[in-house]
This record gives structure tokens, C-alpha cells and sequence, in this order.
């Protein structure tokens, strides 16, 4: 790339990757292939465990963006080829208009204007970009042409050619749509833009299977997806496939950092010389190279790190549960402060309001993520293809016959916070009929748009993932409140699975930005316990409810519930998922399911807010009446402050314990006691949808909102 032309490093990755359109001025670029780099230019960056999993030699960080003409940037070319006069219209390439690379100005009219990219390119969903195929677009409506007027089919023999036929791309001006936007040719035909965008449009006009970012060269033959147009700064003309890792021990200490010093010189011994040491502990020539640091490991400690280090793709890669559980094994044991790390987690209390929601809680104060480039796919992203792409679907960085294996990737330097839910109480909620319910309506979603493109229907949706996903996105949205970070640059981490349950929300960022504490600080037990309650009071209601909540289907393939940007939708930089798999009623429930979600599952006995709690009735259980505990009623005193009244006349009463927190009737509400041998339940506060259901399956319903005597007598009553 020219020094004219300046991205960061970050966004060589993200935004203007391999196979990218770079706007630059009145000009627009194509990022070159890996192939076209120059490797030896590039600093390596060391992440094993994620070289291990993309089956890469090396990780490569891309060039700074050089403030010498002489250093080697990223390699560029012009596209798309077909230009535009600003003057006189006319529409082709710099030989058709009789301009240079050099010189781009119209060679065709007088003014000699300049001439800028075309704003509309073509691509499919593997990847393929070409120019528009403006001289077929504007001739398909002519049967003399060679094209029928309605099929649109393949070109047929003895069709008209480009050669003698100069196009032009004329706007009336009167609208901005499309229908304004007219190509004409020299010819006498002519045809707007208005249906260009209709998935039919160019359907039977094939792709060329053009790679220009490899070179114009590149070619796929007999490509059988659609062509489809887009607009040159389109969103969906490139996505990129990332994949990331947090440096966790032992890649993230001492050693490991000596050994990125020493790379060169450890490449040199190679790996037969590197596994001798490993194994006998004896190489002069490393003795020698740890004589330069103080308390400096072993011979044989140094080289077995070497190894995992330099030869990653040795070892065998892992599946991406077993590969995040790894980071969930390492945050949770803990990595104290020590010189040279990059990764300290720290254990902190959990608030004493949130013990039964979580687990466990980690101050992150430093950590390291490598972020990495293997792909790119156009027209659908990543997230939608996964489950259904093979190995076409996406886009290569290099071409076939090039062996290297380096992939492009960054550092990013920054610090968070870890909270952990109890995995098999997750997995309890998730098979609820209400979480199920949730499940249903997108699993049909997710079918109904997979038969609308013709694909395999996805998976079912990961209950357990959707939670934690969507919690996620309600503590990064008050983090951004308190925390001092716009949402925009703090980001998620999902552990799910069998054995983890777990949310890391991190700042992250090439500079300094990421290591100002504001995130870690928040894992202090007196921070964390009102800013969470502060977030469930605030998102448990979004002020485009009722809409919202009872939304059916929202966002891209219905892949949302109770989603929007009034509640909680994030920047896409925040999110993991693309913004999609999110359900505010999965945590709250609904108004039909009061007291269904995740939180009221969890913790039932959980307050409004830390503050609602009187010096009368405090939430510690060790302030109980004696003789409370010594009915066996202490747990419940805990969790139920404000049935503390009743609970003191039961126990006098001597009534037997009942059921803590079940899920009863034909809806399977959830209720905070149970005497289900005489069908009589305790609730908080009334709720007229439920109690009539309840009292219609023969249920006798007490809430808190009755005088306490009264509530007893009934359930003395009943138990008579």
C-alpha cells in the first residue's frame, strides 16, 4: 500500500482484510493476496494454541503502515476495473476510455475528466468478485441481442460483444432510487438500475468466478452459485473469518516471552537439536543464549516451550469447546501478578446478592488476545454459513499451488472481568418448558430461513449459549455505563458447554487504551453486585415493549426474540455472535411467563435491589431467629425476606418444611414454596394471569401481598 494510503493494523484484519475493497479518494482497492506479501518484512507473533487450531505455521502481523516510500506496505490493486467519466458519463475500462493506469482521466471527451470506480461490482457467495456486467445487463432485454427478454438466459451463440458498443452510465436525477440510475450504449438500448438488486436479476447471467485479489488471472471454473450485485461499499461484499485466542499459561509468562525473543536463533538449532535439549536437558548452545537473563529457566524447561512455541501444528487441534475450555480451566484456577506475564486472574468474592447466580468471579487486571485472518466470505456472513459451508464457502487468502502457511493476525493487549454460573443449573433451566418454548420458536425461524435459501436447516439453537449470550450483552451495556469504556470497545467471551458456563467481558486494544483497569475494577464485589442489579432493573423492561417482548422473531433470519437496539443489541465490534441468538426474555421471562427466566430460576429469593433490603430485615441468614434454624427454615429466611412474617408463625405452628422454588401447574409457573400433597403454594407478590391458572388446576395460592396471619391460617388450614 502507498504511504497515500493508511489503515491500522487491526483493520487489515477486520475491516479492510485480504480480498477487501479500500476506498481511498475518488479511487477504490482490492487487498492482495497473502502470496503477494512480503513475509520476511513482517514481525511474528506467537500464539500456539491458535496457530495449533488454524493448522498455521506462523502467525504474521501485518505492516504499519510505512513513513518510508521504500518499506514494504500491503499490496494493493485497482478495482473495480470499470470505470466512470465524471464528465461525459462513458463507462469501461482505462483501455476503453482511452486512459492509463497512470493517468486516469477520460481519454474520450474534451475535458479530459477524471474518472472514478463504478459503484456497483458483482459477486457470489463463495467468494467470487467481478465487475458488474453492465454490456449484459443493459442487452439482456433484446432477443436480437442473443438474450431473451424475461429468462435472462446464458449468453447464446453469435451474442452481441463489448468491443464495438460504448456504454454509458447516465443518473436523470429526479430520485435517488435506482429507476434513476440508467445505462445506455452507443447501440441504441438501453435499461435502468431498478431490478439489478432482485436476487433473480442476474441469476442466469453466470459467475465468472473471477479471484482478482489473487489476480485477474485467477479463475474458478464452472462456479454454480448465483451472481449477485452489490454496491461497491456494500457491508455484506466482504466478511471476514477471524478467530482469536487468550494467552493463557504457560504460553503467557516468562518463558514463553523469552523464547518469542530468541526466535531466530531457536529456528536455527531446529527442532531435532530443540527436542535433544528438551530431552536430556543439555545443549551448550542454549546454555549460552540463557546466560544473557537473570533466573533464567532450565535447559530442557526452555526447549520444550521452544517446541510448543515454534512447531505448533505438531500437536493435535482441538474441537472449540475443548479449546475455550482450556481458557476456562486457566481463568478459573487462577494466575497470580508476576513479572512478565500477560494473563493474572485473580479470585474476588462473589456479591453476597448474586451467590445464587454466580459461581465464581475473576478480576482479569491483564491479558493478551491474538486475533487471526484465515478467510473471507462475501454476501452472507460467517455466523450464517457456519453450520452449512464447506470448505469453498470460504474465500482464500493465497492461492491453491502457494505452500506457505503464515496467516495475517494482531496483539491486542487489555484487561476484564470473569463471572461463572453453574453449568448444570443451566442446563436444568434450559429443559424447562419455558426455555424449551424459546428454543421452538427459533429452531422454526432458523428452518424458515433456511428454506427460503435453499440450504440444509441449522442446528437447534444452544439454549444454554443463548442465556449466557444474551446476559452477556446486559453486563457489557452497564459496564459501559460505570466502567468508563464506550460499549463499542469492550467485547464478549462465551464458555458454554458441557462443563463451563461462563462470561469474560474484555477491553482489548493495541495501545495503552486497554490496560486503564476500569473493566477489572469492576469485578470488587461492592461494584459488581449494584451494577448488576442496576442492569436488571434497567433491561427488564425496554421502552419499545410490549413490542419487543413479545416478539416472535427479530433480526437477521428471525435469529432474535426479545432483541432490539432500545434494550439489548451492541455494536457488532462487542459481539461474538454478529448480534443475533439474543432473548431478553430467555432472562426475565415474559408477561405471559412471569418468573420463567433464567434469573428468577436461578435465585428466586434474589431482591429487587441491594438497597430495598430494611435494617429489619437483613439478607444474611445468620441473623435468623435461633429457633428458625432450628426448624431447618434458615435457608429459607435467606431467600425469602419478604415472607420472613410467615415463616415466623409456620415455625411456631411447627409446619413441616415444603418444597423450595418448583415449577407446578398446567403452565409450570414458578413459585417460591410448595405443599404439593395438599396442592397449596406460597408466591410473591399476586399476579391474576397466574393465580386463576393455578386455582383452576385446584391449587390454593398464598402470596406475600396478604397479612401474614392470614396467609398462615390458610395453609395451617390446609394442612389439617
Amino acid at each position: 500500500m502507498s504511504s497515500r494510503l493508511r489503515a491500522r493494523r487491526s483493520a487489515l484484519l477486520t475491516t479492510y482484510g485480504v480480498g477487501s475493497l479500500f476506498p481511498a479518494d475518488d479511487s477504490s482497492y482490492l487487498i492482495a493476496g497473502l502470496h503477494m506479501w512480503d513475509k520476511n518484512s513482517l514481525p511474528t507473533i506467537s500464539e500456539p494454541r491458535l496457530a495449533r487450531q488454524l493448522r498455521s505455521g506462523e502467525l504474521k502481523s501485518p505492516p504499519a503502515t510505512p513513513d518510508d516510500r521504500h518499506k514494504p506496505g500491503v499490496p494493493v490493486t485497482r478495482f473495480p476495473r470499470v470505470l466512470v467519466c465524471t464528465a461525459c458519463s462513458s463507462l469501461g475500462t482505462t483501455k476503453q476510455l482511452g486512459a492509463s493506469t497512470d493517468d486516469m482521466r477520460c481519454g474520450l471527451c474534451p475535458d479530459a475528466a477524471s474518472l472514478i470506480p463504478s459503484r456497483f461490482i458483482s459477486a457470489c457467495d463463495r467468494g467470487h468478485l467481478d465487475d458488474f456486467p453492465y454490456f449484459e445487463w443493459v442487452h439482456a432485454r433484446y432477443p436480437d441481442s442473443g438474450w431473451l427478454s424475461t429468462t435472462y438466459p446464458r449468453a447464446s451463440k453469435g451474442k452481441a460483444t463489448p468491443d464495438a458498443h460504448q456504454l454509458h452510465l447516465v443518473t436523470r436525477g429526479l430520485t435517488s432510487a435506482l429507476a434513476d440510475i440508467v445505462v445506455r450504449c452507443s447501440c441504441g438500448k438501453s435499461r435502468d438500475m431498478a431490478e439489478s438488486f432482485s436476487p433473480q436479476a442476474t441469476k442466469l447471467i453466470p459467475c465468472s468466478g473471477s479471484r482478482p485479489w489473487l489476480g485477474f488471472a485467477y479463475r474458478e471454473k464452472k462456479c454454480a452459485s448465483d451472481r449477485r450485485t452489490l454496491q461497491r461499499g456494500a457491508s455484506n461484499a466482504w466478511f471476514g473469518v477471524g478467530h482469536s485466542a487468550i494467552s493463557i499459561p504457560p504460553h503467557s509468562g516468562r518463558v514463553s516471552g523469552m523464547v518469542a525473543r530468541e526466535r531466530a536463533n531457536l529456528t536455527s538449532l531446529g527442532k531435532p537439536g530443540l527436542e535433544s535439549a528438551a530431552r536430556n536437558g543439555e545443549s551448550e548452545f542454549l546454555t549460552v543464549l540463557l546466560k544473557k537473563y537473570s533466573n533464567a529457566p532450565t535447559v530442557e524447561e526452555f526447549a520444550a516451550q521452544a517446541i510448543q512455541e515454534i512447531y505448533p501444528e505438531d500437536a493435535p487441534a482441538l474441537s472449540e469447546e475443548e479449546f475455550r475450555f482450556e481458557e476456562y480451566k486457566a481463568i478459573l484456577e487462577g494466575m497470580p501478578e508476576e513479572p512478565d506475564t500477560q494473563f493474572v486472574s485473580e479470585a474476588v468474592s462473589v456479591p453476597i446478592e448474586t451467590r445464587k447466580l454466580f459461581t465464581a468471579v475473576r478480576r482479569i487486571s491483564r491479558l493478551r488476545e491474538v486475533r487471526a485472518l484465515s478467510g473471507f466470505t462475501r454476501i452472507s456472513s460467517p455466523e450464517q454459513m457456519r453450520e452449512n459451508q464447506s470448505e469453498g464457502d470460504i474465500a482464500p487468502l493465497r492461492p491453491e499451488d502457494d505452500l506457505e502457511r503464515w496467516l495475517p493476525a494482531t496483539e491486542l493487549l487489555g484487561e476484564g472481568l470473569f463471572v461463572a454460573l453453574d453449568p448444570a443449573r443451566l442446563k436444568e433451566w434450559a429443559s424447562t418448558d419455558f426455555a424449551l418454548s424459546r428454543k421452538r420458536m427459533l429452531d422454526a425461524n432458523a428452518r424458515e430461513a433456511a428454506r427460503r435459501r435453499g440450504t440444509a436447516s441449522a442446528p437447534p439453537v444452544d439454549v444454554p449459549k443463548l442465556a449466557l449470550h444474551t446476559f452477556a450483552h446486559l453486563l457489557i451495556d452497564q459496564l459501559a455505563l460505570e466502567a468508563g469504556y464506550p460499549a463499542s470497545s469492550l467485547r464478549e467471551r462465551l464458555y458454554a458447554g458441557s462443563e463451563m458456563a461462563g462470561i469474560l467481558i474484555y477491553t482489548a486494544s493495541a495501545d495503552s487504551a486497554g490496560s486503564l483497569g476500569g473493566v477489572a475494577a469492576m469485578a470488587d464485589p461492592d461494584r459488581l453486585g449494584p451494577a448488576f442489579f442496576e442492569a436488571q432493573r434497567r433491561l427488564s423492561w425496554c421502552s419499545a415493549d410490549p413490542v419487543c417482548i413479545e416478539s416472535t422473531g427479530a433480526g437477521t433470519d428471525g435469529a432474535n426474540l426479545a432483541a432490539c437496539h432500545n434494550c439489548v443489541l451492541l455494536p457488532e465490534t462487542s459481539c461474538e455472535e454478529f448480534n443475533v441468538l439474543l432473548d431478553r426474555g430467555a432472562l426475565f421471562g415474559t408477561p405471559e411467563k412471569e418468573g420463567a427466566g433464567l434469573f428468577d430460576f436461578l435465585d428466586r429469593g434474589i431482591a429487587t435491589s441491594p438497597k430495598s433490603q430494611t435494617a429489619a430485615e437483613p439478607h444474611s441468614s445468620t441473623e435468623a431467629p435461633a429457633e428458625v434454624f432450628a426448624a431447618g427454615w434458615g435457608e429459607f429466611w435467606d431467600e425469602f425476606p419478604e415472607h420472613r412474617g410467615l415463616i415466623r408463625i409456620l415455625v411456631e405452628n411447627e409446619i413441616p418444611l415444603p418444597t423450595f422454588g418448583a415449577e407446578i401447574g398446567t403452565d409450570r409457573y414458578g413459585v417460591d414454596m410448595t405443599w404439593e400433597s395438599v396442592l397449596v403454594t406460597v408466591v410473591g407478590s399476586a399476579n391474576d394471569e397466574r393465580d386463576v391458572s393455578l386455582e383452576d388446576d385446584g391449587w390454593t395460592v398464598v402470596s406475600c401481598e396478604m397479612d401474614p396471619q392470614d396467609a398462615a391460617d390458610t395453609i395451617i388450614r390446609e394442612l389439617a
